[in-house]
């Protein structure tokens, strides 16, 4: 099963690529590509793994969620990129000189930079009175147990902190789209540089003092499609090039994911070599998810949804009493004397929450809401409708995470996503909209 699925996955890959004009950030292409990465990176601890006694029922779900991604998605392109809509202006017919430069105001920057730099002050003050003493490694160790698996609220992040961190991450967001509009413009100079510099690199240093490199990575892949879908000079002829360099470049982030583990309290892995370290991290969850579907022990959710839903979850239980505060984060799991750790795919969760038709039936809605999503923006023009752009390629990112968690319905659905968007059009106002 294991072998076919993989096999399978292989062929959707050039499928996609090939029905989709050889569109590298098209929805379904990035969906299949990332999940042939994590089922090649089990493969290679096929033996050690046991994948040899795949079940059928894992195999089934990871290749019918992938089915049912594509062919979602090929309806939406048909119906909403038909060209019998009326013409429109967007990225493949425009020139860089219509774009407009993204003037990045210093005074302003400076003022942001300022607050960004306070809360990143507060941000690692409650670090430290959360983990306590030792040097930074087990300083982050101790931060990452008792905020991800406890339910004290002592050793949670003040409420006025969480909020105001969203600034910081979100001008991360807006300051990344700038520099890479301006430089596909021609127009970046060494002023702007600097000033994404400053905003981004507060962002990073924030992330690490949330033992996050999820965030890294999530910034990284907003980055790329930020790129990919601003640059109109993208033909058929240059996308090996592109491709071959993002090999590269995922190849070179790869490398710093696991150089840095350490530094951010991952101290069980210090005797894993590069390979053991990134197979396990990125082809984990093919092998945890079938552990899990397998399980003879049933694990029922305490509340409907528990799971799926998380983060509004959380905001009911401040008004309903009577749902039971729990964690959220999977359990770990052990096979054959190795340590997986606890990252199951997205599809875990649903199938908790909902058995094997909430799978089938959320998968579905995950694939219509990017697929439309994607489609709406290709077909206005992503330079023409610079927010939604923003707001995609941040939200874009949980699609190459998928087969490590859900964040659609367990994040973007939520009170705090509203709050996330209320500030992230404030700064485009104020750092893009105003200044174009």
């Amino acid at each position: 099963m294991f072998i076919l699925m993989l096999l399978l996955f292989l062929i959707f890959d050039v499928l996609t690529f090939l029905i989709f004009d050889s569109d590298l950030t098209a929805p379904p292409f990035l969906f299949c590509l990332s999940y042939t990465f994590s089922i090649l990176c089990a493969f290679v601890n096929y033996t050690y793994w046991g994948l040899y006694n795949y079940s059928f029922l894992s195999f089934f779900i990871f290749t019918i969620g992938a089915i049912e991604f594509i062919i979602i998605a090929f309806i939406v392109k048909n119906f909403v990129g038909s060209p019998d809509y009326i013409y429109k202006k967007t990225d493949y017919n425009i020139s860089s000189e219509e774009r407009k430069y993204i003037n990045l105001d210093v005074p302003f920057t400076i003022c942001l930079f300022i607050f960004n730099i306070v809360i990143l002050f507060f941000w690692i003050r409650n670090v430290r009175m959360i983990a306590g003493g030792g040097n930074f490694s087990q300083m982050m160790e101790a931060y990452r147990l008792k905020t991800q698996y406890s339910l004290d609220t002592d050793v949670r992040m003040p409420g006025y902190l969480t909020q105001a961190s969203k600034v910081v991450i979100a001008s991360g967001y807006i300051y990344t789209f700038a520099i890479i509009e301006n430089m596909l413009n021609k127009t970046l100079n060494k002023k702007d540089t600097i000033l994404v510099i400053l905003i981004v690199g507060t962002y990073i240093v924030m992330s690490l003092f949330d033992s996050n490199r999820l965030n890294l990575l999530q910034l990284l892949g907003a980055a790329v499609i930020y790129y990919l879908v601003l640059d109109n000079k993208i033909n058929y002829k240059k996308v090996g090039s592109i491709a071959l360099r993002l090999v590269l470049l995922f190849a070179i982030l790869l490398f710093i994911f696991y150089e840095i583990r350490l530094l951010i309290g991952r101290s069980n892995t210090g005797n894993d070599t590069l390979v053991e370290y990134i197979t396990k991290y990125a082809g984990g969850s093919i092998k945890l998810f079938d552990l899990f579907v397998t399980d003879s022990v049933k694990h029922i959710s305490p509340v409907w949804g528990f799971q799926t839903f998380s983060s509004l979850i959380k905001t009911f239980r401040g008004f309903i009493p009577s749902i039971p505060d729990a964690i959220s984060n999977q359990e770990f799991r052990i096979f054959n004397g190795i340590s997986l750790g606890n990252v199951y795919s997205a599809y875990r969760g649903w199938y908790e929450d909902f058995g094997l038709r909430g799978d089938l039936i959320l998968q579905g809605i995950y694939s219509l809401f990017y697929s439309v999503f994607y489609y709406e923006l290709k077909r206005h023009g992503f330079s023409m409708h610079k927010f939604a752009t923003i707001i995609y390629g941040y939200m874009a990112t949980s699609i190459l995470l998928h087969p490590i968690s859900d964040f659609l319905f367990s994040m973007f659905l939520s009170i705090g996503f509203c709050i996330y968007l209320v500030i992230f059009y404030l700064l485009y106002i104020l750092v893009i909209k105003k200044r174009t």
